[in-house]
């Protein structure tokens, strides 16, 4: 029976990483400015270059990196980093002075936010 459990518990660690790992797309910070590298041949490329382009797209983690995320449209991978885009249910801090910092102790990740902190 405890063998049972800990297969259990390693199935399900292993599902949520995955699921960690996956994304959706919903909006580019500023489409016009931002670049994106195309995977297969190293180029890099204003996004808004990019025909048949529509949000939301699924994205996901690059390996061995949380700042850049890939994508795939129109038969072609592409990599942007993750400071580019707004992913769905996040988020951004648009006010500091009236929120409280939070910190979960199940997530090990940390994250910086531009600007919070300042006088009010």
């Amino acid at each position: 029976m405890i063998v049972k459990g800990m297969g259990a518990a390693l199935l399900l660690s292993l599902c949520s990483s995955v699921w960690a790992e996956s994304a959706r797309i919903i909006e580019i910070m500023s489409p016009d400015f931002t670049e994106v590298q195309n995977i297969a041949t190293q180029e890099w490329l204003l996004i808004g270059k990019i025909s048949g382009l529509t949000l939301p797209l699924e994205a996901h983690s690059m390996p061995n990196s949380s700042r850049e995320l890939v994508f795939a449209t129109g038969g072609n991978e592409y990599r942007i980093a993750r400071s580019d885009v707004v992913l769905e249910d996040e988020s951004l801090v648009t006010r500091t002075c009236g929120k409280l910092t939070l910190s979960m102790s199940s997530d090990a990740r940390s994250a910086s936010v531009k600007g919070a902190g300042e006088s009010c």
